[in-house]
C-alpha cells in the first residue's frame, strides 16, 4: 500500500532542478502543510500510542525520512532507486512499532 502511496512521488521529476523545486514548494506549501498536519493529526490520534514524543516519531516516519532519501539522490543527480518506496515503509514501520519502557 505505501508503494501505491509513494511510489509515484519517489520518482516524480527525478530530474528536477532546485529552482523548479522551489517553484513548485512556494506555490503548494501551504495547502501541504495543512493537509499533512490533519494526515498526521489523525494518525497519532487513530493509533494507541500515546508517548509525549509520537507527533515527532510520526513526522519522522512519513516526512523526514522519506524526504531525506529522496534529497541524497535528486542531490546528485541521481534517479531514484525502484526499493526506495519499501525502504521507506520498513524504516516507517520500525518507528512506528517503537516503545519506551
Amino acid at each position: 500500500m505505501t508503494t501505491a502511496i509513494f511510489g509515484s512521488w519517489f520518482r516524480v521529476g527525478t530530474t528536477y532542478q532546485p529552482a523548479d523545486v522551489r517553484r513548485w514548494v512556494a506555490g503548494y506549501r501551504p495547502r501541504a502543510d495543512a493537509a499533512l498536519h490533519d494526515a498526521l493529526s489523525a494518525l497519532i490520534e487513530s493509533g494507541d500510542d500515546t508517548a509525549p514524543d509520537a507527533a515527532d516519531r510520526a513526522l519522522l516516519a512519513v516526512v523526514d525520512l522519506p524526504y531525506a532519501m529522496i534529497k541524497r539522490y535528486l542531490s546528485v543527480g541521481r534517479q531514484i532507486p525502484d526499493h526506495a518506496p519499501e525502504f521507506a515503509e520498513q524504516a516507517a514501520a520500525a518507528l512506528f512499532a517503537m516503545r519506551y519502557s
